[in-house]
This record gives C-alpha cells, sequence and structure tokens, in this order.
C-alpha cells in the first residue's frame, strides 16, 4: 500500500473507526493493560492497521502520535512483539524529541530485552544522551555542550557496530577524513557479519539516517570516531571481545523481523531479503503468519462425491441431462437405499420424467387456449351489446 495515497489514508482512518467501534466496554488501551494475541487470525488485522496508521502520521509531520500509536502497538502484546515495534520506536521518540523516553525505556527493558544488542537503539541512546545535554537553546549559537556518557555510549555502539559508520556517511552524503572512513577497522565487509546482522544495520541506516545529517551531531560523530581508532590501535580489550560477540549471535532472523521489513516502506531493505522469504507468497493484510496460527472460525469441508463403481458411465451422463439431476442427492439417496441404479433404471427414470414434462406443457398448452377463447367470447358479447 502507498501510505501517501490520500484515498488509502482515508480507508485506513475507517479502519482504525470500524476497530474502535468493536472495542468492548472494558478494552481500554489507555491503561497499558489490554493484550491481543497475534497468533489469532481475527487480531491481526489491527496490528497491520496500526502499523500503517502511524507510518502514514510520521510522513505527515505527526511525529508524537506516530510514538504513541508506536506504544499502544508495542503494549498489545509486548513479550512476543509480532511487528518488532522496538525497531522504530526508537526513531519517532527522536524525532519526537522525547529523549527522557528512550532513556527510560533503555534503563527498564534492558535487563530482560538486550536492548543495546539491537544496532537502532545503541546508536539512538547516545544521540539522545547527546540531545538531552544540550541546553534549551539547542545548537542555535553553534556550542556544542560536552556528555561524557553520550561520548562512552557512541564509542560502545561504534565499537560493536562498526559497519554502520562507512554505509551511514555515504547515505547522508557526507564526507569524512580518510583516516577514518578507510581505517581496517571501519572497512567492515558485510560477509564478515551475520545475515541477521547485516539485515538489521541496513534497517537502521534505511530508517534513522535523516537523524545524523545535523551539521553539530557529525562533528560530534567525528570526534567520537578518532578516539575509537585510537582505542582500536591500543588493541583494547573491549574491541576483541565486541568482536567474538558479533560472531557468536545474531545467528537466526526471526521471523518477526522479516514481517517487519515487508510491511515498511524500505523497498531498498526489502531487496536484502532471503530468497526463501522473498519468494514466498505474501498477502499484505497478513504478511508471513505465525507458525502457531489459530482460525477461530474454521470453513467445514465440503463433501467430496465418490463415483459409484457399479454405476456405468452412460448411465450417469444419461441422468445427468435431468434439469433436476444432483449428484450429491442421488449418492445419498443411493447410500440410504443399499442399491445402486442401473442402467435400465436410469432409463426408466428418464423416461418417466420426459412424460411428466410434456403433459405439463400440454396442460399449460390448453389452459392458454381456454383463456384465449373466452376473450374472445367476451369481446363478441362486447360486440353485440354495442
Amino acid at each position: 500500500m502507498n501510505i501517501n495515497s490520500c484515498d488509502n489514508y482515508l480507508l485506513l482512518e475507517r479502519a482504525v473507526y470500524c476497530f474502535e467501534c468493536n472495542f468492548h466496554p472494558l478494552f481500554n488501551f489507555t491503561q497499558a493493560n489490554c493484550r491481543l494475541n497475534y497468533s489469532l487470525q481475527e487480531n491481526r488485522s489491527l496490528f497491520i492497521t496500526l502499523f500503517k496508521h502511524l507510518n502514514f502520521v510520521d510522513s505527515r509531520g505527526c511525529h508524537r502520535t506516530a510514538l504513541e500509536l508506536c506504544k499502544l502497538l508495542l503494549g498489545l502484546e509486548p513479550d512476543n512483539d509480532p511487528l518488532c515495534v522496538l525497531l522504530m520506536i526508537d526513531y519517532f521518540a527522536l524525532r519526537a524529541a522525547e529523549y527522557k523516553f528512550i532513556l527510560r525505556m533503555c534503563e527498564e527493558w534492558e535487563p530482560h530485552r538486550n536492548l543495546s544488542q539491537l544496532p537502532n537503539f545503541a546508536f539512538s541512546l547516545s544521540l539522545a544522551l547527546f540531545h538531552d545535554a544540550q541546553d534549551d537553546k539547542g545548537f542555535d549559537d553553534g556550542v556544542i555542550v560536552p556528555c561524557s556518557e553520550a561520548d562512552h555510549k557512541l564509542q560502545d555502539a561504534l565499537i560493536m557496530f562498526p559497519s554502520v559508520l562507512v554505509p551511514l556517511l555515504d547515505k547522508c552524503g557526507v564526507v569524512m577524513p580518510p583516516a577514518i572512513v578507510k581505517h581496517s577497522f571501519f572497512q567492515c565487509p558485510e560477509s564478515r557479519n551475520p545475515d541477521a546482522l547485516n539485515l538489521l544495520v541496513k534497517l537502521f541506516i534505511e530508517r534513522n539516517f535523516s537523524l545524523w545529517k545535523v551539521p553539530e551531531v557529525l562533528t560530534w560523530l567525528e570526534i567520537n570516531c578518532n578516539k575509537v581508532i585510537e582505542r582500536v590501535n591500543a588493541n583494547e580489550a573491549l574491541v576483541a571481545q565486541r568482536t567474538k560477540q558479533r560472531q557468536s549471535r545474531y545467528r537466526g532472523t526471526p521471523r518477526n523481523i522479516y514481517r517487519h521489513i515487508i510491511i515498511s516502506d524500505l523497498d531498498q531493505v526489502k531487496a536484502t531479503l532471503p530468497k526463501d522469504i522473498s519468494s514466498e507468497a505474501i498477502m499484505m493484510y497478513d504478511p508471513l503468519p505465525p507458525l502457531d496460527n489459530k482460525a477461530a472460525y474454521v470453513k467445514p469441508p465440503r463433501s467430496r462425491h465418490q463415483v459409484n463403481n457399479n454405476e456405468s458411465s452412460l448411465s450417469l451422463f444419461l441422468r445427468s441431462l435431468l434439469p433436476s439431476f444432483n449428484i450429491e442427492n442421488d449418492e445419498t439417496e443411493a447410500a440410504d437405499q443399499g442399491a445402486s441404479a442401473s442402467l435400465g433404471q436410469a432409463v426408466d427414470y428418464m423416461t418417466e420424467s420426459i412424460q411428466r414434462l410434456v403433459q405439463q406443457l400440454r396442460l399449460q398448452q390448453d389452459q392458454g387456449s381456454n383463456n384465449a377463447d373466452q376473450d374472445g367470447n367476451n369481446n363478441n358479447q362486447e360486440d353485440d351489446r354495442t
């Protein structure tokens, strides 16, 4: 669906309105205690509609609204996160300048969700700390307020995900000194990283690159890149530790990440999906259904006709010429009687049916003649009276 189409947006609004009209009186999502199971087929349409709707309102500049819709979508099933809202909620929080929200979320969710292992959260946390440390004037006076915590988080993100820097700068159209971009640590080919990590990196760059194009942010980024190079040249133990972690983790891509990429409007990331996913028949109203799919309404199976072995094909053909022929009814009657129709019985039945049809036609013809005679007599009587 093209979210830039006004007609599509109206349809999305109508869908949201229909869902809201069908909410149970006790289903109050503002209390953050309402849950919906994505495995149920009837619930998935609400998830997909909200996902499409929040991306559209963000394209209209309503970043805070998109962030609140992200919170709603994540709150419906926070444990499984079927649409991987965690891969984009940081982006909407930064666009809405809700830096405190990112800091609080990382603090509360890190122990059980390991948000620092996601490239988007690793870089967004440092960026949120950097913006939060600036004064109320922002960058109007051109002075950057130093923040050691933001520097530390950014350096950790660069050490953990060195393959982000060069593609990010290319996407932003920014040129940095060759001593940085051509350093062997940042010249990390994709073949050295697991496929799942490469997919997460591309998704982060395609969605968040606009947040890193600010001149003051690029200056801050360049300063910390130089510090990272110094730590790498000093053979710091943390660098080798992070390298082992990259190779041991990200061994598989969960199905919800593929689902997130498919319904997102990021065509360049969709092009990097593996063949076993891209070649699969995907319905946009229900992309990649969960493996534990549950359908509350099951269509009853249709009864299949089994041809009677004792009945010849000619007999079946002759009976099929009759207007009242129904193969399922005939099969049921034959099963109840415990016998099959033979060729002679079929011919007799067809003869009787034709005779009844001829009698009905004659009866209708006689009735029509009588009606015509009565009309003629009535007309003659009227003429005589005249």
